[in-house]
Parts: structure tokens; C-alpha cells; sequence
């Protein structure tokens, strides 16, 4: 099992060759994204409103105490993850 440094090493490393393959990948789009998009509207729209109820459904499944206390966990998970990162050097 690698090391923390060696992982962040072996990820930095193979960014840094995949970059090429990116911009190829990218200079190989022949039809612009947002054009796409456009054209794909009126399903967006479809899809939303058929959606509607489930978004409903499961927003309206939380509560507010279970709400707070995932969201207060999360947030003291990520500072206490974020801290410890920053202080070791």
C-alpha cells in the first residue's frame, strides 16, 4: 500500500502526462457543447417536470434534526480533515 505522499506523487505524475490526451480530446469536438445543450431543451424540460415529485418526495424525507445533525457532521468531518492537513508539514 502506497504512502500518502506516494499517491499524491503517482496522481500528480499521471495529470501531468494525461494532459496531452486532454487536449486532444477536446480538439476532437466537432460540434460545440453548449449548441448540444441547446437543442436538448425541450427533453431538459420534460425530465424536470417528470422529476417534480420525486424531488418533492425526497426533500420533504428529511428532517430538520436529520438534516442538522448530517450537515453539522459533515462540516466538522471536512474542517477537522482540512486543519489536520494544513498543519502538517
Amino acid at each position: 500500500m502506497p504512502t500518502a505522499a506516494e499517491a499524491a506523487q503517482k496522481w500528480a505524475t499521471n495529470l501531468s502526462a494525461a494532459q496531452p490526451r486532454y487536449v486532444a480530446g477536446v480538439n476532437a469536438v466537432t460540434v460545440a457543447p453548449g449548441a448540444l445543450a441547446a437543442r436538448a431543451a425541450d427533453t431538459w424540460a420534460v425530465n424536470t417536470a417528470a422529476a417534480k415529485p420525486k424531488f418533492a418526495r425526497n426533500s420533504a424525507a428529511v428532517s430538520l434534526q436529520e438534516w442538522q445533525q448530517v450537515t453539522a457532521n459533515k462540516a466538522t468531518d471536512a474542517n477537522t480533515v482540512d486543519v489536520e492537513a494544513k498543519t502538517k508539514s
